[in-house]
């Protein structure tokens, strides 16, 4: 599957009651894209698939769900931990899509807010460990309360918050 399928079938994942051609075309691209593309990226889809996209409004035939999805199960739960693991990065990261950036950005800003105002601190350092969590200095910042002054760990999330915000 190429990146624009996996945006495709991310965007019928968001969307369980269909979409019709333009749509799928206005949310991959800005100025949208003609419908005869999405219409030979659906034909290869379905090929590579089969039946379990339908068209006329494409959409999946069997119940989906995504990452974001468990992501947004577990926060809402108040299983932070579970939140955390399940968020394996940033929604399909190399995709330019306006809707895939607008999910990505909403996913990363609802797990941030959560976390910060409900998690343990230990959740926040384990989130401070992790690739993503080493770029944020909101993060570190609440990582770092979250272990003990002069501590190795401390100086370690201390070093990573002097790079993220350098």
């Amino acid at each position: 599957m190429s990146l624009r399928h996996s945006e495709i079938l991310f965007l019928l994942a968001a969307h369980p009651e269909g979409l019709y051609g333009g749509e799928i075309a206005s949310l991959l691209h800005e100025h949208g894209t003609p419908s005869v593309t999405v219409r030979v990226e659906m034909s290869r889809i379905r090929k590579a698939l089969g039946e379990v996209v339908d068209s006329s409004p494409y959409r999946w035939s069997v119940p989906v769900g995504t990452d974001v999805d468990q992501v947004r199960h577990f926060l809402a739960a108040g299983e932070y931990r579970r939140a955390l693991r399940a968020y394996r990065g940033p929604v399909l990261p190399r995709s330019a899509a306006p809707a895939v950036v607008e999910a990505r950005e909403d996913l990363a800003h609802e797990l941030r807010h959560v976390l910060f105002r409900n998690a343990a601190p230990e959740v926040l350092l384990e989130w401070a460990q992790r690739p993503d969590g080493r770029r944020d200095p909101f993060v570190l910042q609440a990582a770092l309360g979250a272990v003990a002054v002069g501590s190795p760990r401390a100086e370690q999330v201390r070093a990573w918050l002097d790079q993220a915000s350098g």
